[in-house]
This record gives structure tokens, C-alpha cells and sequence, in this order.
């Protein structure tokens, strides 16, 4: 029983008011504290992804696919961000993992949403993707019944607007799996590309992928371009080396 302001019958102070008032206080600064830290995370979350594209345009592939699956993990559902880590995945040649990143992001994939992903641009250089789809395709060839490498390419091929191709890997897919879900997001996709109706079943069950282009003879400047630099020790240790000999012969 409170016998007096502030005071109980005890004698004691009565904390109850001063008590409400320093838990308002304390709840109204919490988002002036929370605020900084809040905007600190999207900030690092858009950094994941700048990073990633940085080092992606560098030719640090492994690198990005890093970064990338930071910022996946940050929004597991977002499908730039699982196309972006496909994409990375693709350059390392790590298809496996590549396909399930693409198949993550058809998931995600809003039904009524343009889908147009973006592979060859992310790289620094056409040289660079055909290098990566070569190394894909070179793969596929001696590994026609993966489904994992078939995604990769299907998708690639999609993305670059080589609708046809696209679709006869898609038949290709079909035919070990009637029920892929990829397969019939694909389709449509390549229907509505095409303006009209594509057939699913390829004219035969022997995958078939076109011949990888032979590669280029090395000129003497691009084998100029791959010998080491030479450093001041190298030098020193060669001139050593003529100079005992020149040594040896005259004695």
C-alpha cells in the first residue's frame, strides 16, 4: 500500500513511474541505435554482389562465385543472385552445383516475369565465354546423359539467343526425364520467343552437340605472352652459368 508520493508504507522509494519512464526512453532510442547497423547490412549485401561482378569482369571466377554465394545466402529466393552464382559456377566448370543454381532461380522465377538471363556479358570478353561454353560443351560430349552439364547448356544457349539449340537440349533432358519441371519452364520460354508452338522430342535419342571449334595455332606473340618474366636473379644465374663454361673451355 503506497502511504505517500513515491514513498511506501515501508519506507522504501516507489520505483514503479521512474521505472516505465526509463523503459519508454530506452525503446524509443532503439532504432536510433539499430538504424546505422541496419543500413551497415544492405550496404554490405549490395557489396556481395558488386564484388562479385568486379571479380567476375577481372577473370577471378572462383572469387565471384564467392561473393555470390554470400549474397545467396543473405536472400536464398532472389533470383538475379542465383543466376549470377549459376553464371559463376558455369565459368569454374563446376557444372553440378551450376545447375542447381539455375534450377533454384526457375523456382523462384515469377510465372508472369520476362525471364532474360544474362551469361556472355558478364564475362570481360567474348573470348572468355566461348572459352567456358567450349569447356562445356566439350563435356557434354563425353558426358551426353548428365543432366546436370545438359542444364548448363540449355540455359546457356537460351541466354545467348540460340532459341533452337536451346530447345534441342531441352528434348534431350526430356527424354531422361518426362516430368522436369525444367524442361517445361524452358518450353514455354523458347515458345514465347518463337512465336509458336516447339516440339519437345528431338529427331533422335543420341545427343548430338555441334563440333567444338578446332583451336588456333600459337603465333609466336601469343607464345611470347605465356613465357614467365624474366627477373634480375634469373639473369644473374645465366650469366654465372655462360661464364663458367666460357671458363671451362679455355682452361
Amino acid at each position: 500500500m503506497v502511504t505517500g508520493i513515491g514513498k511506501t508504507e515501508n519506507g522504501l522509494t516507489h520505483r514503479g513511474p521512474t521505472m516505465m519512464r526509463s523503459f519508454i526512453i530506452a525503446l524509443c532510442l532503439v532504432p536510433l541505435f539499430c538504424a546505422p547497423a541496419l543500413a551497415q547490412d544492405k550496404k554490405k549485401k549490395s557489396t556481395d554482389m558488386s564484388r562479385g561482378d568486379y571479380f567476375f569482369k577481372a577473370g577471378y571466377y572462383l572469387k565471384a562465385s564467392e561473393s555470390y554465394r554470400v549474397a545467396v545466402l543473405d536472400k536464398p529466393s532472389d533470383t538475379g543472385r542465383l543466376m549470377a552464382f549459376a553464371n559463376s559456377l558455369f565459368a569454374v566448370g563446376n557444372f553440378h552445383y551450376s545447375s542447381h543454381a539455375i534450377r533454384r532461380a526457375v523456382k523462384y522465377s515469377p510465372k508472369k516475369a520476362s525471364f532474360a538471363p544474362q551469361v556472355a556479358p558478364m564475362f570481360g570478353s567474348r573470348l572468355a565465354y566461348d572459352r567456358a561454353l567450349d569447356d562445356l560443351k566439350r563435356y557434354v560430349t563425353y558426358n551426353r546423359r548428365d543432366p546436370s552439364a545438359l542444364t548448363v547448356l540449355a540455359y546457356t544457349y537460351y541466354a545467348d539467343g540460340e532459341y533452337r539449340k536451346a530447345q534441342k537440349i531441352c528434348g534431350y533432358l526430356k527424354l531422361l526425364d518426362r516430368e522436369d519441371s525444367f524442361v517445361s519452364f524452358m518450353t514455354t520460354k523458347i515458345q514465347a520467343r518463337l512465336g509458336g508452338k516447339v516440339s519437345e522430342k528431338p529427331k533422335t535419342k543420341i545427343i548430338e552437340i555441334e563440333p567444338i571449334k578446332p583451336a588456333k595455332k600459337p603465333t609466336a606473340a601469343t607464345l611470347a605472352d605465356l613465357k614467365l618474366p624474366e627477373t634480375k636473379a634469373i639473369r644473374e644465374t645465366e650469366k654465372l652459368k655462360k661464364s663458367k663454361a666460357v671458363s671451362a673451355v679455355s682452361e
